[in-house]
């Protein structure tokens, strides 16, 4: 009986939490609402939303290329509409009605570089505008666009343009053909121009195969274009690429690599100007390469580099690394404290908001591969450490499954490790670190509420 009023009180305090979290952002965010916005809301206007909550982006290219207009810091620290609905080809002009205000890519706070007042260039340094002045930006690539105000973010002054269109319906496609049979490229998406490139790689497996220029995808021809840049060596399998701006202007950076039948990797690095078509050496050799590593997971983050593991293809007849190395334009390396858990090579890596993630990779000894197919772990930006992940949504949603499957002991378990990571005043984040207890991601997040309450009523109830 004491169980059951347990599972019972931990049930109702969980719902409370939950409603109160909920109805304190609506509160806050009603705070924020226009006249025109409260008066659409009284009409109960239907609105479609994806999984997050966001207006769901579809539809098709738009036909006029139409401009939409938003103003800067009309009526306090806000973008009217904070919200767009656009189709690719189309464009969104900012009028700033106050001064002292930017529109800045990314989630709040966090500069993406993908577009910016006034120019589009040094995204990072947030330049900020007077009255009158007007940015213009055409999104040539669907998807959901974050920006916000570089000096008023953190008091709610935030935007979103959805975008919709230029692709075929949801699933794979087909594609015009890479110029040529190719392995080992590095793909890259370049947001000033909406382009994909392929950079290095090789034909074959055969000496001399290797790649001598860049490849070019326009996703609105549906056609490929090699480039007349020369890459500066033929060690072009493996690198790790990415977008970085240097004074503003972004470059597709490429590190390392390795030449087909040839012992040893390139420590050297690269950089590629898709717009001038022009490639030019950097001064910052990889000090992680030693001329025999290559390049593991890599990704941008704040527009700096990150090389997470790698393939020591020497020592030990062949071995991973734990690594992890931070490359600053336009010249600056820094080795991290922080190291994998594991020394891993080829390690599929993203950056997704503030924290750089990881999945799979392979476990390289002697020179034998062997393939991972579980999440390894995160890097977490602000406290330069890796932490192997515990999904709490996750957990309770297994400890829920194994209830309604019998499996009573295994999902009092699993409840209860969900239950123990509850802070003091009864919340739950998206993920924590099983071997610190810090709470990591989203807080606190619905979802681990949500799944912990499903998973108390599927729990067996003793008779009393």
């Amino acid at each position: 009986m004491k169980q059951l009023n347990r599972v019972v009180r931990l049930t109702f305090w969980l719902a409370a939490m939950f409603a109160i979290v909920f109805l304190s952002q609506a509160e806050s965010g009603n705070k924020r609402l226009t006249p025109t916005q409260q008066k659409r809301s009284a009409d109960h206007e239907i609105h479609i939303v994806d999984q997050n909550g966001r207006p769901a982006v579809s539809g098709v290219p738009s036909a006029t290329s139409q401009i939409v207009d938003v103003a800067v810091g009309q009526g306090g620290f806000v973008f009217v509409p904070d919200t767009v609905n656009i189709s690719v080809g189309d464009t969104v002009r900012w009028t700033w009605a106050t001064s002292g205000h930017s529109v800045t890519s990314g989630p709040p706070c966090e500069a993406n570089s993908q577009y910016c007042s006034p120019n589009d260039t040094n995204c990072p340094a947030g330049t900020l505008s007077n009255s009158g002045t007007v940015y213009t930006h055409t999104f040539a690539e669907p998807g959901v666009y974050s920006y916000h105000c570089f000096a008023h973010c953190a008091l709610g002054m935030t935007g979103v343009v959805n975008v919709s269109g230029g692709c075929a319906p949801s699933g794979w496609s087909a594609g015009q053909d890479l110029p040529s049979v190719g392995v080992r490229l590095a793909g890259v998406y370049f947001q000033a121009n909406g382009k994909f490139y392929g950079m290095g790689g090789r034909s074959s497996d055969a000496a001399g195969s290797e790649f001598t220029h860049p490849f070019e995808y326009d996703p609105g021809t549906n056609s490929w274009t090699t480039k007349s840049a020369t890459y500066p060596d033929t060690h072009v399998n493996n690198m790790a690429c990415g977008v970085l701006a240097d004074a503003g202007t972004p470059y597709i950076y490429c590190v390392g690599g390795s030449q087909v039948t040839v012992t040893g990797t390139f420590d050297r690095v690269f950089r590629y100007d898709p717009v001038t078509d022009v490639i030019s050496p950097v001064a910052a050799p990889w000090p992680g390469g030693l001329g025999m590593v290559l390049p593991g997971g890599f990704t941008v983050f704040n527009n700096k580099l990150y090389i997470l593991g790698g393939f020591d293809t020497i020592t030990g007849g062949g071995q991973g690394t734990n690594q992890i190395w931070e490359f600053t334009p336009p010249t600056t390396w820094v080795q991290k404290t922080a190291v994998l858990p594991v020394p891993l090579g080829y390690l599929p890596t993203t950056t997704i908001g503030t924290l750089i993630y990881t999945g799979g990779g392979s476990d390289i000894t002697g020179g034998v591969l062997t393939e991972l197919k579980v999440k390894r772990g995160m890097w977490v930006k602000k406290g330069d450490i890796i932490a192997i992940l515990s999904d709490e949504a996750r957990e309770a949603q297994v400890a829920q499954a194994q209830a309604m499957a019998g499996q009573v002991e295994a999902a009092t378990a699993t409840f209860e490790r969900a239950v123990a990571a509850i802070n003091d005043v009864g919340l739950l984040a998206e993920e924590v670190d099983p071997a610190s207890g810090e709470m990591i991601g989203n807080f606190p997040q619905a979802f681990s509420h949500i799944g912990l309450i499903n998973a108390a009523w599927a729990s067996p109830k003793p008779s009393s």
